[in-house]
């Protein structure tokens, strides 16, 4: 935190950078009071995928000065601003699945789509299946066929001529 006390940290600038506070957040004061005793807990009765404690940990840690800080400074004017690190995981941290979600955004609007209009599907599981679709691939592969089967089947129909019909399947690859 001695870094931070010498770097001028604004609170606020139009178009500028703000320092997200995971720690005023009630998932990480919940997170960081029961997250020790839980994973202790967890650990006698067969323990946490390493993943999961990779993920919960770094969080703990992401955008604190205290766990890592860079100071950067412009060569122009002077101007100093301390940046935390970030943990940069998808699975827990709020503020980096949020950067990491318009990072990619980004990139399929710049790189990927064309620029043509693209119509978005969702799929949406229920609960009890959801589970064992993310530990069971054949029957997650099963239960996507069938959706990607479905909605290639709907376009089709719906299709205003046959030229558009003869796409049957989803293209897989990137377009890059």
């Amino acid at each position: 935190m001695a870094l931070a006390a010498h770097a001028h940290v604004p609170t606020a600038r139009a178009g500028g950078y703000e320092r997200h506070r995971p720690e005023e957040t009630l998932l990480y004061r919940t997170l960081s009071e029961h997250w020790p005793r839980f994973k202790r807990l967890a650990e006698e009765h067969g323990g946490l995928p390493a993943f999961v404690s990779r993920e919960l940990d770094d969080y703990l840690e992401c955008g604190r000065f205290e766990h890592g800080c860079v100071l950067t400074r412009c060569t122009s004017c002077g101007y100093e601003r301390a940046v935390a690190l970030s943990c940069k995981h998808r699975g827990m941290c709020p503020s980096c699945c949020g950067r990491r979600m318009a990072d990619t955004a980004a990139h399929l609007c710049d790189a990927v789509l064309p620029e043509v209009p693209v119509r978005q599907w969702v799929c949406s599981f229920p609960w009890p299946l959801r589970y064992p679709m993310g530990f069971d691939r054949a029957l997650c592969a099963a239960v996507m066929g069938a959706f990607v089967t479905e909605v290639t089947r709907s376009a089709a129909a719906a299709a205003p001529s046959s030229c558009c019909r003869s796409a049957r399947s989803p293209t897989r690859t990137p377009a890059w």
